[in-house]
């Protein structure tokens, strides 16, 4: 009988070995583009978010990035890059994400850094190399670097930028 509470000992170490070797953090991201548009809702006129379709020159976009941990362990310093797109300028102080480090880059995501130092290179005619402190509408790139990101948690990033 004791032979038999060993095994039975030994085969549940087995199983429960294979199935901690699996759990992992899962993370999914969606990213969605918007704007304000005047819509009819019950007959009055109303300003809401809609997709980003139709794009002209001066108006505002709303980048949302929505990411969820679908997997069975926490995800620990979880970064998300995003370019600024082409023909579009950064919005100054419009990048959000609660509980995130939001970090930007002006030469097209190589470095990264926090906004009062982010800096771009550009050559004289000369061939000297200078470097100098990039305004906003000069960022490239926007990353932010989540602490931790539990199983089953959301979370919601964002920026805006204008249409050049």
């Amino acid at each position: 009988m004791r032979h038999v509470i060993n095994k039975a000992v030994l085969v549940l170490v087995l199983i429960g070995v294979p199935a901690t070797a699996f759990a992992r953090a899962d993370i999914k991201l969606s990213v969605v583009a918007e704007k304000d548009a005047v819509v009819v809702v019950n007959d009055k006129k109303v300003k809401q978010r809609v997709a980003a379709k139709n794009i002209e020159p001066g108006e505002t976009l709303f980048y949302t990035l929505r990411y969820e941990n679908k997997g069975d362990e926490a995800a620990t310093d979880v970064v998300f890059d995003n370019p600024i797109p082409n023909n579009t300028v950064y919005l100054t102080d419009s990048a959000t994400g609660k509980g995130s480090t939001i970090t930007f880059s002006a030469d097209r995501g190589k470095t990264f850094t926090k906004p009062t130092q982010v800096t771009y290179e550009f050559k004289k005619q000369n061939g000297e190399v200078v470097k100098r402190k990039a305004s906003p509408e000069q960022y490239t790139n926007i990353r932010w670097t989540v602490k931790r990101i539990a199983p089953g948690e959301k979370g919601a990033l964002g920026f805006q930028v204008r249409v050049k």
